[in-house]
Order: structure tokens, then C-alpha cells, then sequence
């Protein structure tokens, strides 16, 4: 099947983005497979915050269309209702409808329907909510395998009631052959901003991968910002990301912003896995930084 928008040069975006979590967390979570699944997670941050959460669904086999019930409870966020319908029809086409509770006044229905084939992808979804402070949503993405590129665009429109609707809307691209190149380009209209990001990950043998990322800001709202990251696998159990990243602001705001993360996964035995992350304030080498300053976090995985 066809990659989804949300899902295209996620190998490369991965390299940047997963495997960093240190937010002084320190966090347990478990996992049952099968025909129901479950998901329990406990953490507690560097403020000694504490969470929880779980996620339980099943999957029901109705001639040719497999129906997915689930249920999700965040102690911070909501408690979350649904289904998600497979094959409806006709295959590849796919139904979603859930309703989220955010609070004793905030209830959120949304809904997506999507339709994958080999070389085709494409979603619509909405949400409606019973707060009047929420906006209702509507949005639709489509990506096309161009050999060697997959190319995807989206929308999405937020009706307010007494303001302006905002519209982003996104293009990317990638190709896994041509050093698992990354092309970005997303907008807000309201604040007519345009951000433009690229990256690039290749793997060097079977052990390191490498990458480089960058991003600019049109509208210069959050400054520019790149990273040079690479993961090496250690052995089939062992592995380790590293990330040196750079973020500018506007003239006049606050300093740039040096980090560099860590982030260390062992598989301990066939069902645990520990992750253990570091991100550090590198500026606070040579000078003093009012930027975050250095966190840690620790994970255990167990399924």
C-alpha cells in the first residue's frame, strides 16, 4: 500500500525526533499482543509530575471487514471511544469515528476516512466539539508514488466563532534511494508564515546511519535551526542516537540554542527494552544560558 502524508520520510524524520525523549521522565510501559491488545503506561517528569495512562483494542474479523474497537485514557488529557472500521466496502478503504471526553464541558467527536492502494493515498477527516473555545476542524491529505518519490499535500481549515478561520496546509516530499532525501513546505495563512525544511539520512553500512536537517523561517518567527544526528547499532540488542541541533530566534529575543541529545536503547531480554536519554544545554559550556537547561529520562518497555 501507499504511504500515508503523515507517514512520509518518517525513517528519515525518526533519525531527529525519536529516541531523545529526556524530560526528566522517567517512565514504565507494557504491552499485550494478540487479538486484544493492551498498553499501561506510568511516567513521572523532572517536576515530579506524575501520569498514567492506557490503551486497550480488539480486533474482530466481520466477513471481510475487520472492526477495531479501542479505548484510551490519559490522566492529563481524556478519555477516548472508538472504532475503526478496515476493508469497508471496498479494500483499502478505511472508517474511523471516536469520541474524546477533555472535561466535565469539552466533548470532541472526530471522524476520518481514508483509501490506500499501491500507489495512491488519501484521508478526510473532521472534529466537533461542545466547547465553544474549540475550533471545529476539517482537513485532507493525499500522497502519489512518483518513482522515486513519494509527493503528499494537506489541508486543514479551523472554524472559529469569533475570529478568522486558520488554514495550514503542507507539501512534502521523499525518495529512499537519493540519500533518503526530506523536502518540507508548510504554511499558516493567517500569520502568512511559511516554513522550508529539508533532510537527508543515509545509511553507511548495516551499523551507522547519518543525517543532516535544516529549516527556515520565512516570516523569521522562530528563527532557523538545523541538526547533524546518527544512530549505531552496537549489535542486534544495542543501539545508540546522538543529535547536535542549533536553534535561532528573532533578533532581540533570547540567544540561539546549542543541545546536544543522547539517547541509548537496550534490549535487556526478548520482552524488556530500557531507553536512556539525555538532552544537554551546550551553550552552558562557554556562557551563561537562560535556554532550557539539561534534562534526563529514563524508559522500560515491556512486552
Amino acid at each position: 500500500m501507499s504511504t500515508s502524508y503523515s507517514d512520509i520520510g518518517k525513517n528519515t524524520s525518526g533519525l531527529f525526533t525519536k529516541g531523545y525523549n529526556a524530560k526528566g521522565l522517567f517512565k514504565v510501559s507494557t504491552k499485550s499482543k494478540g487479538d486484544v491488545e493492551f498498553t499501561a503506561n506510568a511516567a513521572r517528569d523532572g517536576k515530579n509530575n506524575l501520569s498514567s495512562g492506557f490503551e486497550s483494542k480488539a480486533t474482530l474479523k466481520i466477513q471481510d471487514i475487520t472492526a477495531v474497537p479501542y479505548l484510551k485514557f490519559d490522566s492529563k488529557k481524556a478519555v477516548v471511544v472508538g472504532s475503526e472500521l478496515k476493508n469497508l466496502f471496498v479494500n483499502g478503504l478505511n472508517v474511523d469515528l471516536n469520541v474524546e471526553q477533555g472535561g466535565a464541558d469539552k466533548l470532541v467527536v472526530k471522524d476520518s476516512i481514508k483509501y490506500s492502494n499501491e500507489n495512491l493515498a488519501a484521508s478526510l477527516g473532521g472534529s466537533f466539539s461542545t466547547n465553544e473555545q474549540t475550533p471545529y476542524t476539517v482537513g485532507a491529505d493525499v500522497s502519489v508514488n512518483v518513482e522515486p518519490f513519494v509527493v503528499g499535500a494537506d489541508v486543514a481549515v479551523a472554524v472559529k466563532k469569533d475570529a478568522d478561520n486558520s488554514i495550514s496546509w503542507g507539501l512534502r516530499a521523499y525518495s529512499a534511494s537519493l540519500f533518503g532525501a526530506l523536502f518540507q513546505v508548510s504554511g499558516k495563512d493567517n500569520q502568512k508564515q511559511i516554513l522550508i525544511s529539508g533532510a537527508v539520512a543515509e545509511k553507511i553500512n548495516d551499523d551507522l546511519t547519518v543525517g543532516v536537517s535544516g529549516q527556515v523561517d520565512t516570516k523569521n518567527v522562530s528563527g532557523p535551526s538545523g541538526a547533524l544526528a546518527c544512530e549505531y547499532k552496537f549489535d542486534k540488542s544495542t543501539s545508540l542516537k546522538t543529535k547536535a541541533s542549533f536553534q535561532g530566534f528573532p533578533e532581540g529575543e533570547k540567544s540561539s540554542e546549542i543541545r546536544v541529545a543522547f539517547g541509548l536503547t537496550q534490549k535487556l531480554s526478548s520482552g524488556v527494552t530500557s531507553v536512556l536519554t539525555a538532552d544537554l544545554n551546550a551553550r552552558q559550556a562557554f556562557e551563561e544560558s537562560s535556554n532550557i537547561p539539561h534534562s534526563f529520562g529514563f524508559e522500560l518497555q515491556f512486552e
